[in-house]
């Protein structure tokens, strides 16, 4: 049976940490780009509730104050953002994952979540955390397929 649904992309924490750290602006246009399509429903984006608790502070910099935790916690309430708890089954799968192929416990329990919401693709900064793993999701780094739109002057 062929479904119509929108591609679902899972978000490792280094994406969303690339948005706030002021020298990742490469990265972090990528990422909004694709938050950008998220928003007007063309993707859909999934992250464990591990990330909120891993986005504490921009690469490289000292802690968020109190302002920006503020605005980081609330933006992960978006609809666009959809966020799958660590659940008693997702840590079960992760500790498996995290033996079988040599993963830190947090980059395992990412992949389990991504497993378990059965997502389409898993972007990551950090490919490297993740090579040659036999998963049935492709493993990339974020990836803006868009067309720019050119602003013409009236």
């Amino acid at each position: 049976m062929v479904t119509n649904r929108q591609q679902r992309l899972y978000w490792d924490s280094c994406n969303f940490i690339s948005l706030i750290s002021e020298d990742e602006v490469a990265r972090a246009d990528v990422c909004q780009h694709i938050l950008e399509d998220a928003e007007n429903g063309s993707v859909e984006i999934v992250t464990s509730t591990l990330t909120i608790a891993e986005v504490i502070k921009p690469k490289g910099s000292t802690i968020l104050t109190l302002q920006q935790e503020e605005f980081i916690s609330s933006f992960f309430l978006h609809e666009y953002i959809l966020t799958y708890d660590v659940t008693r089954a997702i840590a079960e799968s992760a500790r498996k994952l995290s033996r079988e192929h040599k993963l830190r416990p947090p980059d395992a329990i990412h992949l389990a979540t991504a497993l378990a919401a059965e997502v389409d693709i898993f972007q990551t900064w950090n490919t490297n955390d993740f090579k040659e793993l036999d998963v049935p999701i492709r493993i990339q780094v974020p990836t803006w397929i868009g067309t720019l739109r050119m602003p013409l002057e009236e």
